[in-house]
């Protein structure tokens, strides 16, 4: 059980290491912080799988073609949309 657990986390560490990611983070809006994994870093246009996590949203998807465009704008604290009378 403690080899599995050793490879585990080994290859994980490997997969990490070879996917690119991105995190933002402010102290003042909780709509600014997020996460952003795609693996492998070198197809940035396809990845194999994409995570993109923000306060109250998660998105993972496994691609096995074309990238979708994650993540969507997220309106700032702000700016909220324009509503027609």
């Amino acid at each position: 059980m403690g080899k599995l657990i050793k490879w585990s986390l080994i290859a994980l560490v490997v997969a990490l290491i070879v996917s690119h990611i991105s995190i933002k983070t402010s102290l003042y809006k909780a709509k600014d912080n997020s996460v952003e994994i795609s693996f492998p870093q070198w197809q940035p246009d396809t990845p194999w799988l994409y995570v993109y996590w923000t306060p109250g949203l998660w998105r993972w998807q496994f691609y096995k073609g074309e990238r979708h465009q994650y993540p969507e704008q997220l309106p700032a604290d702000d700016q909220t949309p324009a509503t027609k009378p």
